[in-house]
């Protein structure tokens, strides 16, 4: 079937539009752009009294179409940091605890949590449910901005998908296809551009559930301070390996005092990227020395310039600003984490990655949340019971220690896909940091690494919806960043074993002969 040249511009300039994850997958592509327009919610056919979710990929939910007197209904909206609340994996489950302390009233908790979203696709969201007469919207925004939130009209979409079928359409995709290259660098201007998005949008998510009377409770995403800012920057960086040798030596004060002239030294790469990446290792030092308040103030330095698309300082300020502005409530649930780990800030002790706590703090989450809706006129009349509250708080297991066993294979999951990344060159410093504490806390899994790659990767298996490599594409990476690891735990002689073990299953390793 021939193509007009009309349609052939029309379709091509589409095409360029997408995410290169959009292009290259059909399935991201629906995911992202075509299920985003249909409805969240629909009537059950087996029960046209009652709506049930519909999108793929969410959280199975139900409620009835007319809501009675008694009930309270709250719609949970964001990305996967939203559908977090929504397990089981240990007590204090969202709902199981709203239900917990409102023993009078018929509670409803419908969790719209979505992977990936970001305040673009949450708008349309809230638009459709708040026909649904909620009492309280939780607000679980920040994380994901920037992703992947062109506004395509599906119809163009959906013509891709029926041209797919003809060799000439295929032919013009793979001619105009840009190729795979290596991500984009971020800028500062690129950064504003989007927090000013991320303002908008959540200003206008927060004022249109308010014009409709309904309380909006937004919460302040936690996130995990100490994993390392993933840059293009590595430790073999002239600026900074001198540092990091002393690091690893046991040198703390001189890594330290390295680092910060570093940091200070006029040069031509004076991006927010370098300037996070060498604040998170300064901070580093400051731990190993118990300087605490000099790590923390590193840290939040670090989270300050970190510009990627995660909710850091500047994101938590536009936050708090616009649900001041805009008449939500806060949950500082940052706040909170942050106290819990004093005088550390927050690690790998309460998260499983940059933004995922652990779900067994589910329990801390659910009662900051009541908390902040305890102390808001509109929800604070609601029938709480105090007894309950105080023992569900009393409950919460608090952060420290090592995690289970399910914790560390989703660490694990994590570091694998960091590993799978199409075009992999670079040494992940996130994914060092990891296998040394998963060396710790599983040492039987590093005694056959190969059988531990194996065990975790299978055909099917992703993390965060991406597919993790074949192991015999992904274990000489890992047996690199293993060898940094044992590094960090001065095992010089099985460092050596591993980067040995890296070049022989792949040579192009180059950067693990230094």
């Amino acid at each position: 079937m021939p193509i007009s040249g009309g349609a052939r511009a029309v379709l091509a300039g589409t095409l360029l539009l997408l995410p290169a994850a959009a292009r290259a997958d059909s399935q991201a592509q629906k995911y992202y752009y075509e299920d985003i327009v249909t409805p969240f919610f629909a009537r059950d056919p087996a029960h046209p009294d009652r709506f049930v979710s519909r999108r793929p990929g969410s959280i199975p939910s139900e409620f009835s179409a007319v809501k009675s007197s008694d009930t309270l209904r709250i719609f949970v909206i964001g990305g996967s940091i939203a559908g977090l609340l929504h397990s089981k994996d240990g007590p204090g489950e969202f709902a199981e605890s709203m239900r917990a302390v409102l023993p009078g009233r018929k509670v409803e908790v419908l969790n719209c949590g979505m992977a990936g979203y970001d305040s673009w696709r949450e708008a349309l969201v809230e638009q459709e449910i708040l026909d649904y007469a909620p009492d309280l919207i939780v607000l679980l925004s920040g994380h994901n901005e920037g992703l992947a939130s062109a506004p395509i009209p599906v119809w163009i979409m959906r013509a891709q998908e029926r041209l797919a079928r003809f060799d000439s359409f295929r032919a013009l995709v793979k001619t105009l296809q840009p190729k795979e290259g290596p991500t984009p660098a971020r800028t500062d201007a690129l950064s504003d551009a989007r927090d000013a998005a991320f303002a908008k949008n959540l200003g206008e998510n927060i004022r249109r559930g308010r014009e409709r009377g309904v309380a909006v409770a937004v919460v302040v995403p936690p996130r995990n301070y100490r994993e390392p800012v993933e840059s293009e920057r590595s430790f073999y960086d002239p600026d900074f390996s001198p540092g990091w040798i002393r690091f690893l030596k046991g040198d703390y004060a001189g890594a330290r005092d390295f680092w910060k002239a570093a940091l200070d030294a006029p040069v031509k790469d004076a991006s927010s990227a370098r300037r996070a990446y060498l604040l998170g290792f300064i901070a580093r030092a400051e731990e190993k020395l118990g300087r605490w308040k000099d790590a923390a103030v590193s840290f939040d330095e670090a989270a300050r310039f970190d510009r990627a698309a995660i909710c850091g300082a500047r994101c938590q300020g536009i936050i708090r600003e616009t649900a001041k502005k805009e008449g939500g409530f806060l949950v500082e649930a940052d706040a909170m984490f942050r106290g819990l780990a004093a005088p550390r800030l927050p690690g790998l002790e309460t998260f499983n990655d940059r933004m995922h706590w652990k779900p067994r703090f589910n329990c801390l989450m659910s009662t900051e949340i009541i908390a902040a809706a305890r102390a808001q006129p509109g929800t604070a009349s609601w029938p709480w019971d105090e007894a309950r509250v105080k023992e569900l708080a009393s409950s919460c297991v608090k952060p420290g220690g090592a995690g289970s066993e399910e914790d560390d294979r989703r660490i694990l999951g994590y570091v694998l896909m960091g590993l799978s990344w199409p075009n992999f060159s670079r040494l992940s410093s996130v994914s060092v940091f990891y296998l040394q504490a998963l060396r710790r806390n599983r040492p039987d899994w590093f005694k056959d690494p190969a059988a531990t790659v194996k065990m975790q990767v299978n055909p099917t298996t992703q993390s965060y919806g991406m597919k993790i490599a074949e192991p015999a594409v992904v274990l000489p990476r890992f047996y690199w960043h293993l060898a940094e690891a044992r590094m960090l735990d001065k095992d010089f002689a099985g460092a050596v074993g591993d980067l040995t073990k890296a070049l022989e299953l792949d040579p192009s390793l180059s950067w693990a002969r230094v």
